[in-house]
């Protein structure tokens, strides 16, 4: 595949996206953003299709770039980026000398694909390029530039951070909760055992007295708060 396009967007980094694209898959490109320079370089080099925009620009008055690419080279054929025309529009387009309309100026797929089929390239051999192809290119190379780029390496370990933070945070109170509980089950066995005392200074009849109810009082306080903490630890 030796074919040339020369490539017309009104945004640079769309033109260079898609030679980017048509690139990768054998063409050669020329990419532009201005209309008066992809003149010149029609006038001074051999394409095999142009590829331009209606939001350009030089095409907003009665398509100016591609009447002024027709008369340079006659036989070049010519796609039209456009969305949104009416019937008039096709015709008039038809009338300028436009080869194909392609209706979504920035699927990248559809062009690649109206690109391949012009070309006849449509059904090719088991070597060539196909649009998975470069999705898997293009994936990798945006892996490698984030893996170069601090900000947004960073910026993607930022919610990471965060959410070690959280579980940082999450094992302290549980440790804090667990030493809490340990605490709590130290004075239950205190309680327990001087209720046990007070039973045999009282000569074992277990009778309900004063300092007795206290502490059994204290003690279930300590068996509630106890339950309450193995319940927190628990969650």
């Amino acid at each position: 595949m030796n074919e040339k396009i020369l490539i017309v967007k009104s945004e640079t980094e769309e033109a260079k996206a898609l030679s980017f694209l048509l690139s990768g898959t054998g063409y050669s490109t020329s990419a532009h953003s201005n209309g008066w320079e992809a003149l010149e370089a029609a006038q001074n080099e051999r394409f095999d299709l142009a590829i331009t925009d209606r939001a350009l620009e030089e095409n907003q008055s009665e398509l100016g770039l591609v009447a002024q690419l027709k008369e340079t080279k006659p036989k070049l054929p010519v796609f039209l980026l456009s969305e949104g025309h009416e019937l008039e529009d096709i015709i008039y387009c038809i009338r300028a000398g436009v080869t194909d309309i392609i209706d979504e100026p920035k699927n990248l797929k559809k062009i690649f694909d109206s690109t391949n089929e012009f070309f006849n390239h449509g059904t090719t051999s088991a070597d060539a390029v196909t649009w998975e192809d470069m999705m898997e290119v293009e994936q990798a190379l945006s892996a490698l530039f984030k893996m170069n780029d601090p900000s947004k390496a960073l910026a993607e370990e930022a919610p990471a951070k965060a959410l070690q933070n959280e579980l940082d945070e999450a094992i302290q109170k549980v440790e804090q909760l667990e030493k809490s509980n340990q605490e709590l089950i130290t004075n239950k066995a205190k309680a327990e055992t001087l209720l046990e005392e007070l039973g045999k200074q009282n000569g074992g009849s277990g009778g309900a007295t004063p300092e007795r109810i206290e502490r059994m009082t204290d003690l279930e306080e300590r068996e509630k708060k106890l339950k309450e903490h193995e319940a927190r630890i628990a969650q």
